[in-house]
């Protein structure tokens, strides 16, 4: 893929209207239940409820299923679809919209999530079945699935940190489903506290990422091939007075084949994967000439955003919240502690896989924590009585190897 991009410049996006229904779906169940669900447990039984949550699950997944059929028949070099909707706000020449994106990575997680959760939420019918909150637990849980597919789907890192906050909360929800129960209720409490502080280091890598990236607009009166045109159709210079004032906005650089890079901060990951692999742009050698404090700048991302990673896929030594989280339902393990939430982390660091591979020092880091992880929760997990606290351990020591 980066030598197809070195070649060709960036990939063009296949529009896809109908990807917003993907997490449309899980939303509204969620809202149904929330809003209305103990009216109809009340009036129309457990029935009605898990009816309206199953149902939003199997439309999410068939909308998912004709996704995978488009970008399965689509050119393997150009496999990405794209549905934008509106913009979600503007400040200078950064852009974010409310957009989703689909490209094989994305798709893959996408499927999982639809259809592992469709066959959790039929599972849960029957284990929850003399639940009194029936209703609560369907609405936390299609909302859980609704910030999953935000996070993978989202076209920005905006979105994708809407996402990773959703998953927190819906887990801390679910954790302590049962919060009567003061072991169960620590237990929701430990989750929530323990992912805040790898939220922080991730929210902390966005942010130096976002400065480096502006210090390399700031510092560069030109670019190397730069020709500062307006590119038809990109969002920053919507509403340009006139060409100067769209040239300002959006400076792009034209690539042999035509194709132009829009060059400067943003919040896209599609727009900083052009940037940073298409040598042109000259992004790439002035990110590994940050500096911050003498440290260098692209170290310190990589670092803190597996920080975040750390948090949600459970890595040393921010592990301590998963064993206990099997204290909820379980469903709820099922769902958020063995198939999507804890691969989160794994996602990010694979959709960011071109900043990582920028700096060996960040590789190191994800290296040695996996591996380190991988061994040392196996080895708590040989010791463990309870089936589930050996799962846990499991799924730990797992995705150490994926890392």
């Amino acid at each position: 893929m980066e030598h197809a991009l070195r070649e060709r410049g960036p990939i063009a996006g296949h529009q896809a209207g109908y990807l917003g229904l993907i997490p449309f779906f899980p939303l509204v169940g969620a809202a149904i239940n929330a809003l209305v669900g103990w009216k109809l447990q009340r009036v129309f039984g457990k029935r009605a409820v898990h009816l309206v949550a199953v149902g939003a699950m199997l439309a999410s997944l068939l909308v998912a299923l004709r996704a995978f059929a488009q970008l399965w028949a689509l050119d393997p070099e150009h496999r990405f679809l794209q549905n934008t909707l509106w913009n979600l706000l503007t400040a200078g020449r950064v852009t974010v919209d409310l957009g989703f994106a689909l490209d094989p990575l994305g798709m893959m997680m996408v499927l999982i999530i639809t259809f592992i959760g469709t066959l959790i939420h039929v599972f849960s019918v029957g284990y929850m079945a003399d639940e009194p909150s029936y209703w609560r637990f369907f609405a936390w849980l299609n909302l859980f699935v609704f910030s999953m597919l935000l996070l993978v789907m989202g076209d920005n890192f905006v979105l994708m940190f809407f996402g990773w906050e959703g998953v927190g909360l819906c887990s801390y929800l679910l954790i302590a489903f049962w919060y009567t129960d003061p072991e169960k209720a620590k237990a929701g409490m430990k989750a929530f506290v323990v992912n805040r502080f790898g939220d922080f280091g991730f929210i902390a890598g966005l942010f130096l990422l976002f400065w480096g990236l502006g210090g390399a607009w700031q510092q560069r009166t030109d670019v190397r091939g730069a020709d500062y045109l307006p590119t038809p159709g990109m969002n920053a210079v919507a509403g340009a007075r006139d060409a100067a004032e769209a040239a300002r906005l959006a400076p792009v650089v034209r690539l042999e084949d035509g194709a132009a890079v829009k060059v400067g901060p943003t919040l896209n990951f599609r727009e900083l994967r052009d940037q940073v692999v298409i040598e042109k742009t000259g992004v790439a050698e002035h990110l590994k000439s940050q500096k911050l404090w003498g440290f260098a700048l692209l170290a310190a991302v990589g670092i803190l955003l597996f920080v975040g990673a750390m948090g949600k896929s459970a890595q040393l030594p921010l592990y301590v919240w998963l064993p206990d989280a099997m204290a909820g339902p379980t469903p709820v393990s099922a769902l958020i502690h063995a198939a999507t939430m804890v691969t989160a982390g794994v996602y990010m660091v694979a959709r960011l896989s071109f900043v990582f591979a920028l700096s060996p020092s960040a590789m190191g880091w994800v290296a040695a924590i996996g591996a380190l992880t991988a061994i040392f929760s196996a080895s708590i997990g040989f010791f463990q009585y309870d089936i589930k606290k050996v799962l846990a351990y499991s799924t730990v020591s797992q995705l150490g190897f994926m890392f």
